[in-house]
């Protein structure tokens, strides 16, 4: 048995953070998952990939743009993710949650976008 998902934390950008890398248990070994945030108007790269690092298949990516609030269902099969955000200045601010299987919902999604 995998343990119990470690993802649906709020993870916030770091002073001074210009490359990010987390992975994150999903407590089962496949499922349709989700990955919500704000990039807060900069546009800064997301990856992630399935597994535990970065030698996994890329889910989403790679270095897709996000300038804003974004909400992206991926699907994965090796029981964990790595996220990767390179950021593209000083200026950016980001936060991000990757959501356990089976929390995504519209209502939750209707609540992200206003």
């Amino acid at each position: 048995d995998l343990p119990p998902c470690s993802a649906g934390i709020n993870t916030p950008k770091q002073e001074n953070e210009m490359y990010h890398q987390r992975s994150y248990g999903m407590g089962q070994m496949s499922g349709r998952a989700y990955i919500t945030g704000d990039f807060k108007g900069v546009t800064d790269y997301l990856t992630v990939y399935d597994g535990s690092d970065t030698s996994g298949r890329i889910l989403i990516g790679p270095e897709y743009p996000i300038p804003e609030k974004f909400a992206i269902p991926f699907n994965f099969t090796k029981g964990a993710v790595t996220v990767v955000i390179r950021t593209s200045g000083q200026d950016s601010s980001w936060e991000y949650v990757v959501n356990c299987p089976d929390w995504f919902s519209y209502s939750n999604l209707f609540i992200l976008s206003k």
